[in-house]
């Protein structure tokens, strides 16, 4: 057994758990150091409960029953690196995997050496750096440098997407000009064909005479909208 020292408690756990989990309490256990001569291993600044849950995941009886969960992963975490306790870090960093991309998340994947988490949530503020919160991130230019191009090919593909979009809407309107101008022609033709028929003279000069035109003539066109239907019936 080892006697642990934590906020000023002393705890006693097994050396052969501690040893087995975490190469760093392997080399302070059993490498000459101080701890090794008294037997206590001081963990100075760290959490009593921290440090208790972090031995849930480690004993035999408890440790199939642990969950890493949001409440616990971000001191688990911190825990799982810096004692080495590398396969539980990874269960940390795949359970990060599900939880939205922040800023935060992201200097925490970087500073853990948690590369697929700090990869995907990279390129998920490099897509959207505009909703951002960037100003933590400024501070570490190892972040920024590699956050730079993404956000400059985020901007070069929204440009690409609004020249398609702007392309889009100009194929539309110029269709909107074509269809108007076939309408316009058909109910010019119709005109026509109506004043003929009326006795009429009509000289276009503008899209306005169409109208005019019709006004002036609509009641005629009714009757032979009428013949025709009638014609149609019989």
């Amino acid at each position: 057994m080892v006697q642990v020292v934590v906020e000023d408690a002393v705890v006693e756990e097994s050396s052969i758990i501690l040893t087995s989990a975490s190469p760093v309490f392997l080399r302070m256990i059993t490498s000459g150091m101080r701890e090794t001569e008294s037997g206590r291993v001081e963990l100075t600044g760290k959490s009593k409960s921290e440090f208790e849950a972090v031995m849930k995941f480690l004993r035999p009886r408890t440790a199939r029953s642990m969950r890493i969960a949001t409440e616990n992963v971000d001191f688990l975490v911190k825990w799982f690196d810096e004692y080495e306790m590398m396969d539980l870090k990874n269960e940390c960093e795949e359970f990060l995997m599900g939880l939205p991309c922040t800023t935060d998340r992201l200097m925490q994947a970087h500073r853990f050496s948690l590369r697929r988490q700090y990869d995907r949530c990279l390129k998920e503020i490099g897509d959207n750096f505009e909703s951002a919160s960037l100003e933590h991130v400024a501070a570490v230019p190892e972040i920024i440098k590699e956050l730079v191009p993404l956000m400059q090919q985020s901007v070069k593909s929204a440009k690409r997407r609004l020249e398609v979009k702007t392309s889009e809407l100009e194929a539309i309107e110029a269709k909107r000009a074509r269809t108007k101008e076939a309408l316009s022609n058909f109910r010019r033709d119709l005109v026509e064909q109506s004043a003929r028929e009326g006795g009429y003279a009509i000289e276009w000069d503008s899209v306005r005479d169409v109208d005019r035109s019709i006004e002036r003539i609509s009641v005629h066109f009714n009757r032979c909208i009428s013949t025709v239907l009638s014609r149609i019936d019989a």
